[in-house]
Order: structure tokens, then C-alpha cells, then sequence
């Protein structure tokens, strides 16, 4: 299977940008090369307005709302991203989904915890 085994999130210099990381993980006996797609979500308040943002639009590295997977046992996806002003993020919903070698959907939320 897949597994999302984390999401985190660091400070810069800058308040409004931050540096994250994603591990994903097969779970298997005999590994065979995953493929499928993973899409990142901050979702948090812009005013009194709840708003979901995808991470593609918040960072200049993650270039599509469905970042591509391609592993044999895990992948590592890390960059910068950018808040918009006056936009206070509260979670983080991931969806990853694996088309080979079996097809699998895998959810996780975490909330918006700076280390």
C-alpha cells in the first residue's frame, strides 16, 4: 500500500514563507515501482472567509495540482511556499493516490504546526 508517513513545515526569515517537507512511503513485501499522484492542500482564513489554497499555487517548485509519484520504497517532496497577506493557514489536507501497481487512495490531515 501507500502510506503518507508525514508533512512538515519550517520558519524562514520571512513570516510569511516557509520551507516543507512531504515523505511518502510504500508498504509492501515485494516492491515494485509505485506510480500515482499526490495533492497538498492549506487550508485556513482569509478574513472571516474559510479558503483552501493547493500548494502548486503557493510554490514557485511544486508546478501541478497533482504532483506526479514515481518509487520504488519512498519519495521525499520538499520546496519553499508562500502565504498570501492575510491569509492565517489551520491545516493541511493531503490526498495521495496510486495507479500501479495497485490502485489505492490515501487521505491524511495535519494541522498548520511550524517546527
Amino acid at each position: 500500500g501507500l502510506s503518507i508517513r508525514g508533512w512538515e513545515v519550517y520558519p524562514t526569515a520571512d513570516p510569511q514563507r516557509f520551507e516543507f517537507k512531504l515523505l511518502l512511503q510504500q508498504l509492501a513485501v515485494k516492491h515494485q515501482v509505485l506510480k500515482g499522484s499526490v495533492s497538498v492542500v492549506i487550508v485556513g482564513r482569509e478574513g472571516d472567509v474559510e479558503k483552501s489554497i493547493n500548494l502548486a499555487d503557493l510554490s514557485t517548485e511544486i508546478t501541478t495540482h497533482n504532483i506526479a509519484l514515481r518509487f520504488k520504497y519512498f519519495q521525499n517532496i520538499e520546496g519553499k511556499l508562500q502565504l498570501p497577506a492575510g491569509f492565517s493557514p489551520q491545516r493541511v489536507g493531503l490526498v495521495a493516490r496510486a495507479t500501479k501497481p495497485k490502485k489505492v487512495q490515501v487521505e491524511k490531515h495535519y494541522g498548520w504546526v511550524v517546527q
